[in-house]
C-alpha cells in the first residue's frame, strides 16, 4: 500500500488519498521527496501530497508502519486522530504544506488507527 497517488510533476498537489488497513500487517509508503527545476537557476519543488487519512483498526496486525515519515526527520503522533501537517521548506523563510495525515479507526473516526511504528 502507499501513501500518494501517482505524482505529477510541477506544483499541482498529488492528490488526497483515503488508505484502508487489512487484517494483517501493513505498510505505507510516503514519498515526500522532491525534483529539481531545470530552468536556468534551478531550485528545489516539494511534491505536495495534499491530504492522506489512514484507517486502521485495532488488533488488525502487529506490525503497521508508515514508512517516510517518522525517526528520518519526520515526527509523527501514532496516538491521535488529529490531523497533523508536514512542511517543507524550500527556502529559509518559506515553507510550503506538502501532507495532512491523519490516522483514524474506521468504526471510530475521532479515534486514532492502530499504527505501532514510522520511519
Amino acid at each position: 500500500m502507499t501513501g500518494y497517488g501517482a505524482t505529477t510533476a510541477g506544483n499541482s498537489p498529488d492528490g488526497d488519498d483515503q488508505l484502508y488497513g487489512g487484517t494483517g500487517n501493513d505498510t505505507y509508503l510516503f514519498d515526500l521527496s522532491y525534483y529539481f527545476d531545470s530552468a536556468a537557476i534551478p531550485s528545489l519543488h516539494f511534491i505536495p501530497l495534499a491530504t492522506d487519512t489512514v484507517y486502521e483498526s485495532p488488533n488488525q496486525g502487529f506490525v503497521d508502519t508508515l514508512l517516510g515519515l517518522g525517526v528520518s526527520g519526520v515526527d509523527v503522533d501514532l496516538h491521535t486522530a488529529a490531523p497533523q501537517h508536514y512542511w517543507a521548506s524550500q527556502l529559509q523563510d518559506e515553507a510550503h504544506l506538502i501532507l495532512t495525515l491523519f490516522l483514524k479507526d474506521p468504526l471510530q473516526p475521532d479515534q486514532p488507527g492502530e499504527v505501532e511504528s514510522a520511519f
